[in-house]
C-alpha cells in the first residue's frame, strides 16, 4: 500500500501555521507534518492534536506500520513524545481508514428490479405505462439525469446491447439491485432469464470497450481509486470515464490500474489501438505511452470478455450462493 510521507520535529520558530486549525504552532512545540503536501512541495504542518482530525489525509497512512517506520525524525523526539506517537498512530489511522471505507459509494449494479411503486413510469422499450406493483427491470444510470431506465419484464430482454456486457458469473445480489427484495418465484424467474438472455446477447453483440482517459494530473486534488492516495500534480494517471461520482473519471496511478474492478475492463480487446481506447493517449510522451499500453493490455482479453478469475478468486466464490427471501 502506498502511504503518505510524515515527519515530526519541535517547531524552530512560531511562524508556521497549522493546516488543521489555522493557528500558529509555538516555537519548541511538537509538530507533525505531511512532507510535500504544502505549497511548492513544502511540509504541511499540524499541531499534534490537530493532525488526528484530518481523517482524509490519515486514511492514506498504512496503520500496520509503526510510528518509528512512518515518521521521519522519530529517533530525535523525546521519550514521552515517542510513546504518544506509538499509541496514537495505529489508533487514529485505523479509525480514519474505517471511516473512509464506510463512506465509499456503493458501485452501481448492472440491473435493478422492483415492483413499481406507482403507474407513472413508462417502459423504455414499448413506451407504454408500467402498472403499479408490476415487476419492472431496469438499467441504472441509463435514463435522463442518471436515473434508471425501466422496462416491462418481457421488454427488457430485447435490449441486447445493454445485456451483452453483464457478467452473469456474479451473484444475483451483486448484479441486480433490489434482487433480495423480490418474491421467491420472481427471483427464480429472473435468475433463469438473465443468464439465458445475456448469453444470447453476448453472442449477438460483442461487448463495447470502456471509455478510458490518460493525462498528467493538473493538480494534486485527484485521488487514486485503488490505493486511495493523492495523485501528485503532473503525475501520469489513467482512468475510466463515467465511473466516478456524477459521471467523472475514476482515476488511477498507472501502476494501480491492474487493481481496478473487473467490470471496468469489460470490452477491452488486446488488438484495440490505444489511440482509440484511451482519450489523451496521443498527448503522452513515448515512455508513458508504453507504460499505459502495458497496463491496459494486461486488462485485455482476445474477445473483450472479462478475463477468467484466478484460482484464489474461484475458490473464494465456491461457497453456496445466498438464497432468496422466502
Amino acid at each position: 500500500m502506498a502511504t503518505a510521507s510524515l515527519t515530526a520535529e519541535y517547531a524552530k520558530s512560531g511562524k508556521a501555521g497549522c493546516k488543521g486549525c489555522g493557528k500558529s504552532i509555538d516555537k519548541g512545540e511538537l509538530r507533525i507534518g505531511y512532507v510535500g503536501k504544502a505549497n511548492f512541495g513544502a511540509t504541511a504542518w499540524y499541531h499534534y492534536d490537530c493532525l488526528w482530525a484530518d481523517t482524509d489525509s490519515l486514511k492514506s497512512v498504512d496503520a500496520s506500520k509503526s510510528a518509528k517506520v512512518l515518521v521521519q525524525n522519530y529517533d530525535s523526539l523525546k521519550g514521552e513524545d515517542k510513546k504518544k506517537l506509538d499509541k496514537d498512530f495505529p489508533k487514529f489511522c485505523k479509525e480514519a481508514s474505517t471511516k473512509a471505507s464506510k463512506a465509499e459509494p456503493k458501485p452501481k449494479s448492472d440491473l435493478a428490479a422492483e415492483y413499481a411503486p406507482s403507474a407513472k413510469s413508462n417502459c423504455k422499450g414499448c413506451s407504454k405505462p408500467i402498472g403499479k406493483s408490476t415487476l419492472r427491470v431496469g438499467f441504472p444510470g441509463k435514463a435522463n439525469f442518471g436515473a434508471t431506465a425501466w422496462y416491462h419484464y418481457d421488454c427488457v430482454w430485447k435490449e441486447s446491447v445493454l445485456l451483452a456486457p453483464i457478467d452473469t458469473s456474479q451473484s444475483l445480489e451483486e448484479t441486480v439491485d433490489g434482487f433480495e427484495k423480490l418474491k421467491n418465484e420472481d427471483q427464480t424467474k429472473l435468475s433463469s432469464d438473465l443468464k439465458k438472455n445475456c448469453k444470447a446477447a453476448a453472442e449477438k453483440e460483442p461487448p463495447l470497450p470502456p471509455k478510458m482517459a490518460a493525462d498528467y494530473a493538473k493538480s494534486d486534488k485527484s485521488e487514486c481509486k485503488s490505493c486511495a492516495t493523492k495523485i501528485a500534480k503532473n503525475a501520469l494517471r489513467v482512468g475510466f470515464t463515467g465511473k466516478a461520482n456524477f459521471g467523472a473519471v475514476a482515476w488511477y496511478h498507472v501502476d494501480c490500474l491492474k487493481k481496478c474492478p473487473q467490470e471496468y475492463s469489460k470490452g477491452i480487446k488486446a488488438d484495440t489501438p490505444l489511440e482509440e481506447l484511451v482519450d489523451g493517449f496521443d498527448k503522452l510522451n513515448k515512455d508513458d505511452q508504453k507504460k499505459v499500453e502495458k497496463e491496459v493490455k494486461a486488462l485485455a482479453s482476445p474477445t473483450g470478455a472479462p478475463k477468467r478469475k484466478s484460482e484464489g478468486e474461484e475458490s473464494a466464490k465456491a461457497s453456496p450462493a445466498k438464497k432468496g427471501r422466502k
